[in-house]
Order: structure tokens, then C-alpha cells, then sequence
């Protein structure tokens, strides 16, 4: 466990609130590789187990990840909670747009990376300026691509080349949870013949005391500072 450490490269909110990265220290998850077009393999998962570390509330959270695959568009990657919500992270860039088979250029984060070098990793966050998807990024994708980027989803599931890209709210789906439990990045691959695997994963939160402890610390506070008064 890191404290005090931003990868996305972004001064920590203020106030109250810390910083803390987790970081999967597992190998790497071999992808199985779909059956065919539109055909997905199972789910690859890197798990990372985050116990208590006292102020436990997230306020903010980004993603950081190195995955090597041939073939970026063949690939959904995405965030399973501890409450089992899943916040996508991508789900096959390009393929809304001018290309079939979606960007077909390679990895996401630089291959050799080394773990914990966060400028070699791919960054999600809800500061990031633009989709790693169309219009946001054109076909055929970005090699090795680093960087901070906006979550993304689409409404197909990743069957069709129909339905364009939005913005996903990374904040949104995690802020007031708990931090504690395993969350896990998942990779899916949905074509055949392109493989790779998961090779590095971590998350960084920005968290607070739950409500009933700081109401505690607050009444705590409070009754030492009336105990200096009438001193």
C-alpha cells in the first residue's frame, strides 16, 4: 500500500480526504481469446484484496492498468466492485465508427512496464480529457497507449458497430462506498485469433472516515475544547 501518491498525475482533492493506491501483485492474467467474431472468451480477472484502512469511504477513484493484446478493438476491460457493480473502462474502442473489428493497433500501456512506473501505465479517471474511443480517438487507436483518459461504455454490449461511445462517471458509481473487499479489473475479449493478457492493475481512492467516526472524532472534539473552557 502507497500513500500520498497521484497517478494521474493530478493534485489530491483537499479537506479531509487521502490519498491511497492498491496495486494487484499477482502474474499476469492470460486473456482467453474469443471464439470467434462477436464471440467472447471467459473473463480474465486481476483481483486486488483491500482491507480496512480506517478512513474507508471513497470519495474519488482512478484506474490505472497495463494490458498487453494485439488488437485493442477486440477488448472490453472493466472494474468489478466489492458490490459487485462493474464500471467500464472501454468496450472495444473503434468499433462504433468507421472499423468492424475497432482499433487495431496494440496494448493498452506500454508492454515492458514496469510495475508501479504509472507514467507506462493507461489511466481512467474523471479528469482525463477525452474517451479512448470515437470520435474522441480515430481509428486506428494509439500503440502502447499511455496517459489519462474518461471511462467510456456503449449500449451493445460490444455485438454490434451501431452504438457510439459515452462518458462513464467513475465518481459517481463509487463515492459514500466502502473501500474494503476485491475489486478486480476485467478483461474480455470478444474475436479470435489476437491475444494477451492483464499485467498490471491498481487503483488509487481518495478517502474519508466513514460518517459515524468522524461524528465520534467530532463529539470528541468538541468535548475537549469545552473541557479547556471552563478550565
Amino acid at each position: 500500500m502507497k500513500r500520498l501518491l497521484a497517478i494521474a498525475g493530478i493534485a489530491v482533492i483537499g479537506g479531509a480526504a487521502s490519498a491511497v493506491i492498491f496495486e494487484y501483485s499477482g502474474g499476469a492474467v492470460t486473456i482467453p481469446d474469443g471464439a470467434s467474431s462477436n464471440t467472447p472468451g471467459a473473463a480474465a480477472l486481476a483481483t486486488i484484496n483491500i482491507p480496512s484502512i480506517g478512513a474507508d469511504t471513497i470519495v474519488s477513484m482512478n484506474a490505472a492498468l497495463v494490458v498487453r493484446h494485439t488488437w485493442q478493438g477486440d477488448l472490453t476491460l472493466r472494474i468489478i466492485t466489492p458490490w459487485s457493480s462493474s464500471i467500464e473502462l472501454v468496450n472495444r474502442p473503434g468499433r462504433s465508427g468507421s472499423s468492424t473489428f475497432g482499433f487495431s493497433n496494440d496494448n493498452y500501456g506500454m508492454p515492458a512496464a514496469t510495475r508501479g512506473n504509472y507514467a507506462e501505465y493507461m489511466i481512467f479517471s474523471d479528469l482525463g480529457a477525452a474517451m479512448y474511443a470515437e470520435p474522441d480517438v480515430v481509428t486506428p487507436g494509439i500503440t502502447d497507449v499511455t496517459g489519462v483518459w474518461r471511462a467510456s461504455t456503449r449500449s451493445d454490449s460490444g455485438t454490434t458497430n451501431t452504438a457510439a461511445a459515452t462518458v462513464v462517471g467513475m465518481n459517481s458509481m463509487v463515492a459514500g462506498q466502502s473501500i474494503v473487499g476485491n475489486w478486480s479489473l476485467e478483461a474480455i475479449d470478444w474475436a479470435g485469433t489476437d491475444t494477451g493478457a492483464i499485467a498490471h492493475f491498481a487503483l488509487e481512492f481518495q478517502t474519508v472516515p466513514e460518517p459515524a467516526t468522524m461524528a465520534v472524532l467530532g463529539l470528541g472534539l468538541a468535548a475537549l475544547a469545552a473541557r479547556r473552557r471552563r478550565k
